[in-house]
């Protein structure tokens, strides 16, 4: 099997990776090509983070694939628009502030597919003042290379751990 592991030490920050990939090893690939497909795909999960750190809805859902699944432990499995509804709209953009932070545990890469692990969180904060609340998640998420040669997120398993703060 052609698979690419990374293991990954730092935290993505309001849409921007900082940290670095403490190790990488390869089995039976072209590790500079598969270095190449990780690095992308942490720009596009960056990219996304910041999609819905800014509130943009439409930037969101371009990196979403169609057929979308989305399971939240304790909650029914939902597909396609109205997973992205759910994903996105975890509270009113209009009466709270909401940022998320990645923290990325595991990256495993598989030649169009990629599996990554880590910690959520999102802080909401009301826009009219008052205390910060921070949502705590584990998450798994299954990214795959399309034909564009893009990546698109294709399934999302999710626990909230605890509130927090």
């Amino acid at each position: 099997m052609k698979k690419l592991r990374l293991m990954v030490v730092g935290v993505m920050v309001l849409g921007c990776a900082v940290g670095m990939w403490s190790s990488a090893w390869a089995v039976d690939l072209n590790p500079e090509d598969d270095i190449t497909a990780a690095f992308w795909l942490g720009q596009t999960i960056a990219e996304f983070v910041t999609a819905f750190n800014q509130g943009d809805e439409a930037l969101f859902e371009s990196y979403i694939h169609e057929g979308y699944v989305l399971k939240q432990i304790g909650q029914p499995t939902v597909e396609g628009q109205a997973a992205v509804d759910v994903a996105f709209d975890l509270t009113d953009r209009n009466i709270h502030a909401v940022t998320q932070v990645l923290d990325i545990h595991e990256l495993i890469l598989d030649v169009n597919l990629a599996v990554v692990r880590g910690n959520s969180f999102i802080h909401v904060t009301p826009v009219q003042g008052g205390d910060t609340v921070t949502w705590e998640f584990r998450f798994v998420q299954v990214w795959q290379l399309n034909d564009q040669k893009a990546w698109k997120l294709t399934h999302t398993i999710t626990n909230m751990a605890e509130l927090v703060g």
